[in-house]
């Protein structure tokens, strides 16, 4: 038995559970026989001290497994790796998301600029100038997010170009060329269009842009119209001949407020409003002709070029026949058959 200090009584204190025995007797413990002394003592309930708990517990803590202690120590470090990660993911997400419109912003500024000079936002490009190599990948989130910010502030959306017309070709030349280079599914190639009503898409609203003046600028746009519409009414494609007789009668086949008329079709042909085709024949003059661009199509509509024609031939409010000539040679549904098609529908409906 191991001797120890009970206030001022002397007292044995009991291996197996750390009962405690006063000199007198007296025992001073929970209300259960000790079986480690060779006498039996009936314990009172007087709580036992620090000391003795301890004492009446340590061969239970000698007893266990060492292992289960570092099982329950790297458990714990587990679970506050595992917080830590919890917490950077969420910064790391909202720092992710910052950075997307930050880009976003930059694409807006950057398509913006594109706009104004007339010149096709590329995906190259945009991965070049605006995202760098290190966000490369993020180039769709960064698209759509940009969308939204130029459809709600900007009143403007990103349009991708069509792909280039080749029904000019004859079929030997369209074999030719599909089987000399792999065709891409898409142009990767926008430019900004405007997303307003009809109602607001008027001069009060959307004015010509004032670089390099509001005339000149007004002159270039009411230029390639006019060509673009030429071209169209004469099937899809004109000769370089009979458009030359066209700008005579317009008095524009030298010049034109822009410059050289020469010059005013190479930048027209760089900025892609219109195509030049140049057929080449064994012993005879090359043949050149001139087609509706990728850019053209996408911002002169079929229904802007009969409002363009319309007020070029003037008074064609009331005349039937100028209506169906100019829907079948813009491929625009007839008035007869629309209007044939929706008695029809009324007679169905009845």
């Amino acid at each position: 038995m191991m001797l120890s200090r009970y206030g001022e009584a002397a007292e044995y204190v009991c291996p197996g559970r750390g009962c405690l025995f006063l000199r007198d007797g007296i025992v001073r413990n929970n209300k259960l026989n000790c079986q480690s002394s060779q006498q039996s003592y009936t314990h009172s309930d007087e709580p036992t001290s620090n000391t003795q708990r301890r004492s009446g517990h340590q061969q239970d803590l000698d007893q266990q497994d060492p292992d289960q202690d570092d099982d329950r120590v790297e458990g714990e470090e587990g679970e506050d790796e595992l917080e830590d990660e919890d917490e950077l993911m969420d910064v790391d997400q909202d720092g992710d998301q910052d950075g997307i419109k930050q880009l976003s912003k930059n694409l807006v500024r950057y398509s913006l600029s594109c706009q104004h000079s007339r010149t096709l936002i590329r995906r190259d490009a945009v991965k070049d100038k605006v995202l760098g190599p290190s966000n490369a990948r993020k180039f769709k989130q960064v698209f759509e997010e940009t969308q939204k910010s130029l459809r709600n502030v900007f009143g403007m959306e990103l349009y991708e170009l069509p792909m280039r017309d080749h029904s000019h070709l004859s079929a030997a030349e369209r074999k030719k060329k599909v089987a000399s280079q792999a065709q891409p599914k898409s142009t990767n190639a926008w430019i900004l269009r405007p997303t307003l009503p009809p109602e607001y898409r008027v001069p009060a609203i959307i004015t010509p842009a004032k670089a390099p003046t509001a005339e000149l600028e007004s002159s270039y746009v009411g230029f390639y119209t006019f060509l673009i519409a030429s071209i169209t009414i004469a099937g899809g494609q004109i000769t370089h001949s009979k458009l030359d007789r066209i700008l005579t009668r317009m008095n524009a086949n030298i010049n034109t407020p822009m410059g050289r008329t020469a010059d005013v079709l190479v930048k027209l042909q760089r900025q892609g409003y219109i195509d030049k085709i140049t057929d080449k024949n064994q012993g005879e003059d090359d043949k050149v002709n001139y087609i509706v661009g990728p850019r053209g199509k996408a911002e002169i509509p079929m229904p802007a070029l009969a409002k363009v024609i319309r007020e070029i031939y003037g008074n064609t409010v009331n005349d039937p026949e100028f209506e169906e000539r100019l829907a079948i040679s813009l491929g625009l549904p007839r008035l007869g058959a629309a209007s044939r098609s929706g008695g029809e529908t009324e007679d169905r409906q009845e």
